[in-house]
């Protein structure tokens, strides 16, 4: 091999650790954002989303002064569309 080529061989190898490595970081911050819900029965967690999402997408909250009360409207509707 020429060194021309020892040179780019050397330099995909590294580009090709670098994006592993890339990868892999993404990866493990994905992980660490699921919740235990997620990393326990992912298919469970889309399965639940997907039966809620168009719930959710009909609802129309009101204004309110806490965040209590905000959080139980959304129950309350979840609780009578389900």
């Amino acid at each position: 091999m020429t060194d021309q080529k020892l040179k780019l061989e050397h330099l995909l190898w590294a580009a090709g650790g670098l994006l592993t490595g890339a990868w892999w970081v993404k990866n493990q911050h994905d992980q660490a954002m699921k919740s235990r819900a997620e990393k326990d029965d992912p298919d469970g967690v889309e399965e639940v989303c997907n039966a809620i999402a168009p719930i959710l997408d009909e609802w129309e909250p009101e204004q309110f002064e806490t965040e209590d009360d905000y959080v139980e409207d959304l129950f309350n509707y979840l609780v009578d569309e389900t």
